[in-house]
C-alpha cells in the first residue's frame, strides 16, 4: 500500500503528469496551458480554516477538491507504474507478473524469490523522495481492495473481504429516499457477492453474511432472500463482463434531465410528465 498519495505529488511531478496526458488528447481545447494553470491555483490557493486558524497547504493536495484523486492517479502513473512497468528502467521487471494499483493500493503478482521481492520494496521506496509504500506478502493469500485472493493450483480463486473496522453501515430502508432505491440496494450488494466469488461455497457464505449486514441496517427479510435469488441466477460471467450500452438515439441526446428534491408526498412527477410531453414538445 502506498502510505502517501495525495500530499506525495506536488509540484512538478504531478503537473508534468498532466499535462503529458492532456497533449495527448484528440481535441485540444480548452487548452492543455489553461488546464494546468487552472490546477495550479487548486495547488497554490488551497486554504483553509481549522478553529480560529486560517493556514495555507503549501505541499500537495488537498483530499476534498473533486479533481484532487484523479491528479494524484496521474502523478502516480508518471512516478510510478509507468516506471515499474519498463524494462529499461525496473530491474526487477522479469519478476512481476502482474501490476494492479487502485488509488493507494497495489496489488502485485510476484514470480521472483521472497528476497527479491523484498529488495523490489526497497527500490520502489526510492523512485520519488515523497513515495513511501508499506507491503504486506504470502505465497498463499492476499488481500485486494474488497478481495481475498488465495492461491489454488493454477488459478487465483477470489471471495468476499472487508476490514474489522467496515460497518456496512447501508442507506437505512427507512430514510427518505425514492422506494427503488432501497429496493435495489439488497440486489446490489448480493450480485456483488456473487461477482466476487470464484467458488459457491464461499459465494453461499458471502451471501449469508451480507444478509446479515442488510438485516442488521433493518431491510426486510424476504427482500434479501429474494436478491439473493436473483444474484444466484445470474450467471457470474454476466457480472464480470463489462455492459455495454446502448447507442443513444440523436432524439435521447438532445433530452435534458429535470432533477427535483424527492418528498414522498409529492405526486407522481413522473407520471405526469410522460402524460404530458406532448406540450412540452411545443416549446
Amino acid at each position: 500500500a502506498v502510505v502517501s498519495t495525495q500530499s506525495g505529488h506536488y509540484g512538478r511531478v504531478g503537473l508534468e503528469a498532466c499535462r503529458k496526458l492532456l497533449d495527448s488528447r484528440e481535441v485540444l481545447e480548452p487548452s492543455t496551458d489553461c488546464i494546468v494553470d487552472a490546477i495550479k491555483i487548486t495547488l497554490e490557493e488551497n486554504i483553509a480554516r481549522f478553529g480560529d486558524k486560517v493556514v495555507k497547504q503549501c505541499d500537495g493536495t488537498a483530499m476534498g477538491p473533486h479533481h484532487a484523486c484523479s491528479y494524484a492517479d496521474i502523478a502516480a502513473d508518471l512516478a510510478l507504474d509507468q516506471k515499474v512497468m519498463d524494462e529499461n528502467v525496473n530491474p526487477f521487471y522479469s519478476h512481476v507478473d502482474d501490476w494492479s494499483r487502485f488509488r493507494d493500493d497495489i496489488m502485485c503478482m510476484w514470480k521472483g524469490s521472497v528476497d527479491e521481492l523484498l529488495a523490489f520494496n526497497t527500490w520502489i521506496n526510492n523512485l520519488h523522495p515523497r513515495l513511501k509504500f508499506t507491503m504486506e506478502y504470502s505465497e498463499s493469500t492476499i488481500v485486494f481492495l474488497d478481495l481475498r485472493l488465495t492461491k489454488g493450483g493454477p488459478m487465483v480463486l477470489t471471495q468476499m473481504y472487508s476490514k474489522s473496522s467496515d460497518t456496512h453501515a447501508y442507506l437505512m430502508p427507512t430514510s427518505c429516499h425514492p422506494t427503488h432505491v432501497c429496493r435495489n440496494i439488497p440486489k446490489g450488494v448480493m450480485k456483488r457477492v456473487r461477482r466476487n466469488c470464484t467458488e459457491d461455497t464461499t459465494c453461499e457464505e458471502g451471501f449469508s453474511e451480507y444478509k446479515q449486514h442488510l438485516l442488521n441496517r433493518g431491510y426486510n427479510g424476504s427482500l434479501v432472500d429474494q436478491a439473493i435469488e436473483e444474484a444466484r441466477a445470474t450467471p457470474r460471467d454476466d457480472l464480470l463482463g463489462s455492459v455495454q450500452k446502448e447507442n443513444e438515439t440523436s432524439q435521447s441526446q438532445n433530452q435534458y434531465p429535470l432533477v427535483m428534491k424527492f418528498y414522498p408526498r409529492l405526486p407522481p412527477m413522473s407520471k405526469f410528465i410522460h402524460q404530458n410531453l406532448h406540450v412540452l414538445g411545443l416549446t
